[in-house]
């Protein structure tokens, strides 16, 4: 079974990499894979606790593991409003996540 990282790094509120990156990440899901997303940079906003974080919860809901990077909510002044079940991580984590955790990556 493979395992497969999703990483996105544009703003939900512009993009629509998250969207997309759900869709291909609940099918990989649904085929019996171990799947994870990475949320950096600018698409870090949508763990904040809102309307939009919603579509969130539901890919947690799948049982898609969501890490989310500390630096860049904190930069952003977020990180004490991150919704449950996000995992927080930092950049050494996340290169633990790329390089021993998942087999592959697909970035957005």
């Amino acid at each position: 079974m493979p395992s497969l990282l999703y990483i996105v790094r544009r703003s939900p509120f512009m993009y629509s990499d998250l969207e997309r990156a759900s869709e291909l990440a609940s099918m990989q899901k649904e085929e019996g894979n171990d799947v994870g997303m990475v949320l950096m940079q600018d698409a870090v906003l949508i763990t904040k606790k809102s309307e939009k974080s919603k579509m969130l919860e539901e890919i947690m809901v799948n049982g898609i593991n969501i890490y989310v990077i500390e630096a860049d909510c904190n930069a952003r002044g977020i990180n004490e409003m991150i919704i449950e079940g996000v995992k927080k991580v930092g950049y050494e984590e996340f290169i633990d996540l790329v390089m021993e955790n998942y087999e592959k990556t697909v970035s957005f």
